[in-house]
């Protein structure tokens, strides 16, 4: 953290620190309280990111910005649950277009680990989705998170980026399974893991802009 103004020292304290209060929420469960809070870590690490001069930075937060509407829109009901993952499938184009940036090269063999991703969670899905008309928008919404994983992978000496794409994509498949997939043993305490990892996530992309830590 050395790098690190005051002001971003403050944001990511601050972040955590609701993402704290959120899971207290979550435990208690005060969805009022959950709408207020879950939003909030990701709008922080938004306003860490935001003077950044660089398109990189600012692609990346634009996509934590969507992030947050789409958390939002979630959190509101079932009835919005096509919105929200619109609104995160914007996010990863933002996303996509940062990395794209920073490496151009396609680089296949960092596709590899995104398409087994892809290969393992979504036929699981197929058997939940019948008949609810969702089965389009979860494709596309899979094919995207697939490609950020690919790009973050692909882009050379970001492990902050690659960890934290690969973070998102296991925090969303794990809702994607919990929502879709065929009734089993529930995991204990997935939806911890789900938002833990989504913020560790969402840390990461944050973290692998390069020049915005000034």
């Amino acid at each position: 953290m050395g790098n690190f103004s005051s002001r971003q020292r403050l944001l990511l304290g601050a972040a955590f620190a609701v993402a704290v209060l959120c899971l207290a929420a979550m435990e208690m469960g005060r969805p009022t309280l959950m709408l207020l809070l879950k939003p909030l870590p990701v709008l922080l690490l938004a306003a860490f990111l935001w003077p950044a001069r660089e398109g990189y930075g600012r692609r990346v937060a634009a996509g934590l910005l969507f992030s947050a509407l789409g958390d939002v829109l979630l959190e509101l009901g079932p009835q919005l649950f096509l919105w929200g993952v619109g609104a995160f499938f914007i996010a990863h184009l933002f996303y996509i277009a940062a990395f794209l940036a920073a490496e151009k090269s396609l680089r296949p063999a960092a596709a590899i680990p995104a398409i087994v991703l892809g290969l393992l969670v979504f036929p699981r899905l197929l058997p939940g989705l019948e008949g609810q008309g969702l089965l389009i928008p979860v494709l596309l919404y899979t094919l995207a998170l697939c490609t950020m994983l690919w790009r973050a992978l692909a882009r050379r000496g970001a492990l902050a980026g690659a960890l934290g794409a690969a973070a998102f994509a296991v925090s969303d498949s794990l809702i994607a399974l919990d929502r879709f997939a065929p009734e089993g043993a529930p995991v204990p305490h997935v939806r911890y893991a789900i938002l833990i990892l989504y913020w560790l996530g969402q840390l990461g992309l944050t973290l692998s802009a390069p020049r915005s830590f000034r």
